[in-house]
């Protein structure tokens, strides 16, 4: 009786080490990531410190944080920063379909996250505003890693671009970490066990200069199984005129191939797991 119970927790080992092994180990969604849309703050760390997560494909998204910010050229107060509980919503993309909610064509397949401002999301003559997001994006399949980051940016000034008004997104990546771990922290500044994609101290990933309409850009870089994504938007009315400057969707997509190399050694310790799991039982068997 013993033996059998022995047995049964030794299969139900090797099972699990196998699963673990292949890459394909089931991950916990607290909220899932809809092409429907869902607004940013539920997918935001609580002050309670819950994380949540969601899926897309073979991509986890995590650790979502925000800080929106506002000034003015002469005193007095900014413009009002869109609400992500009502005016901030998160649509994934490549969950349904091969384009985005704001009509703009990806190719099929690809995966990424899409966030629409719907108020509060113009910058008037004098005034500006700063909206920055971050979050974790990692491939749990050992078979692949992130290797590039398609980004686009929907807005820009209202009207022709006078007075000093103008738009503009940066995306700054870090390689094997997310950016803050309690919150916006300066650009280039990874956690431990990441860097910089272009290295310390030099210029953002991806820089969408002046825009009007929308801007895009890709990033290519060395395979990763975890980056962190901090897109920075700034918009600014006119020093000197009436001209406004908005922002109405901001959409990231990360391109993936294939590893190579030598499989990583925690792998190996789980397939040696296994087999020795499995020696074992033919030998009790015996």
């Amino acid at each position: 009786m013993i033996l059998t119970l022995i047995q049964r927790l030794l299969i139900a080992t090797v099972v699990l080490t196998l699963v673990a092994a292949s890459g394909f180990a089931a991950m916990v969604d607290r909220n899932n990531c809809l092409a429907s849309g869902v607004y940013l703050n539920t997918m935001m760390t609580t002050t309670g410190g819950t994380t949540y997560q969601c899926e897309i494909g073979d991509k986890t998204f995590s650790n979502f944080t925000i800080a929106f910010t506002n000034g003015t050229y002469t005193g007095g107060e900014g413009p009002s920063t869109p609400d992500p509980t009502t005016q901030v919503i998160m649509y994934a993309l490549g969950a349904t379909g091969s384009s985005t909610a704001s009509g703009y064509p990806l190719g099929t397949g690809d995966i990424g996250l899409e966030f629409d401002f719907t108020g509060n999301n113009i910058a008037p003559a004098n005034q500006f505003m700063e909206l920055k997001i971050e979050y974790t994006v990692t491939v749990p399949n050992a078979n692949y890693h992130i290797t590039s980051v398609y980004t686009q940016a929907n807005g820009g000034t209202i009207g022709t671009p006078l007075g000093g008004a103008y738009a503009e997104a940066i995306k700054n990546l870090c390689d094997g970490a997310s950016f803050g771990a309690t919150g916006i922290v300066p650009n280039f500044t990874c956690q431990s066990g990441g860097t910089p994609v272009n290295g310390a101290g030099t210029a953002s990933d991806i820089l969408l200069g002046s825009f009007q309409s929308y801007q895009y850009g890709t990033k290519t870089f060395t395979g990763t199984k975890t980056l962190g994504v901090y897109d920075d938007i700034k918009i600014y009315g006119a020093s000197t005129g009436t001209t406004q400057a908005e922002v109405t969707a901001v959409l990231n997509t990360f391109g993936q191939s294939p590893t190579t190399g030598t499989p990583e050694p925690a792998t190996f310790l789980l397939l040696g797991s296994a087999l020795l799991g499995l020696g074992f039982l033919r030998r009790k068997r015996a």
